[in-house]
């Protein structure tokens, strides 16, 4: 026989409760479960029952109350799903290790695994790092759906290269350049349009009659 295994379990009455008591507060308590252990007898289908069994004692230790529709049942905590608070330049965001570490050579992810220092505000409990804060919003949103995503208008796209530069993000580095280049072409082919434009109105008044 193995050492009991310990479940600690935040218990919220004023959803949890299947009775509808709406007592306030969370309380704390520590269930003890058995270990796993296979039984006597031998079989596969009879070890698959008390496994199952084993189970399902564990998840009732863990929600006493099993599932309840319409209640959000909170998913298994993990080091790269937590939330991660960040504080750049003033700008508050809310973000996971799993995409902060995305790009894993990046400076940006070699804060957030440790690799390099980085400034904790332990009264709000935010990693803060002084850099440009709007733009980080965009750099944001590649690491998470590996595109670069602007508005039409978007004025600001030297800060953005400068600030993917340094976080070190390879990819965004290079697609921020294409993005500049093809802005670049078709800004040269409408001033061109326009050259033209203006050309031929010159010509055509030009060689137009006087008038008497």
């Amino acid at each position: 026989m193995g050492t009991k295994t310990e479940i600690d379990e935040d218990v919220s009455h004023s959803y949890c409760n299947p009775q509808g008591a709406q007592a306030q507060g969370r309380m704390r308590r520590r269930k003890r479960v058995a270990p796993y252990s296979s039984p006597k007898i031998v079989g596969q289908e009879s070890d698959h029952f008390y496994r199952q069994q084993w189970i399902e004692t564990v998840q009732e230790a863990v929600h006493p109350y099993g599932r309840i529709d319409g209640i959000p049942q909170p998913a298994p905590p993990s080091r790269l799903s937590a939330p991660v608070h960040i504080d750049i330049g003033g700008t508050i965001y809310t973000s996971t290790l799993q995409t902060l570490t995305k790009y894993k050579e990046s400076r940006l992810a070699k804060l957030f695994a440790g690799t390099l220092p980085i400034t904790l505000d332990t009264l709000k409990q935010h990693y803060f790092i002084d850099r440009d804060g709007e733009s980080f919003r965009h750099i944001l949103n590649f690491l998470r759906h590996d595109e670069l995503i602007l508005p039409s208008n978007y004025k600001e796209l030297d800060i953005l290269l400068r600030e993917a530069v340094y976080y070190e993000i390879v990819p965004l580095v290079e697609k921020i350049k294409s993005w500049r280049q093809s802005e670049q072409t078709v800004h040269q082919k409408s001033r061109e349009q326009t050259a033209l434009q203006d050309k031929m109105r010159i010509e055509q008044h030009t060689s137009s009659p006087k008038a008497n």
